[in-house]
């Protein structure tokens, strides 16, 4: 099964066009993160990247799993930010900000000041 932590991974390894590079953004080891791509060439059946002894290259797997990758992490991060914004009853959680051009103490009395407290 595909993790999410693999394909932040190979996200990060296509986007630093290095395996160092990613390793260093990521707070890993750069074997650790070679083991990871290699885990998912394995599962997925495919070979996602072109190395030699210095560099490397996507495959045509690898741009296509680059991009599908990049939209299901933003849909997840999506997600998350909706269930955070709603709260146990379901109503949705958003900030309001009221900008007024008159004195603010012109409202006590009237209910407006001791609603925008809330």
């Amino acid at each position: 099964m595909l993790e999410f932590k693999q394909l932040r991974y190979f996200i990060a390894i296509a986007e630093s066009s290095s395996f160092s590079k990613a390793a260093q953004k990521l707070f890993v080891t750069q074997p650790a993160l070679s083991q990871q791509v290699s885990k998912l060439e394995e599962q997925l059946g495919v070979k996602l990247l072109e190395r030699n002894t210095r560099s490397f290259q996507l495959t045509a797997a690898g741009w296509d799993l680059y991009h599908h990758a990049m939209h299901l992490l933003r849909e997840l991060e999506n997600t998350v930010n909706s269930v955070l914004a709603t709260d146990s009853l379901g109503f949705v959680n958003e900030t309001i900000r009221v900008a007024l051009e008159d004195n603010i103490f012109s409202l006590v009395g009237t209910g407006a000041y001791e609603f925008l407290q809330k």
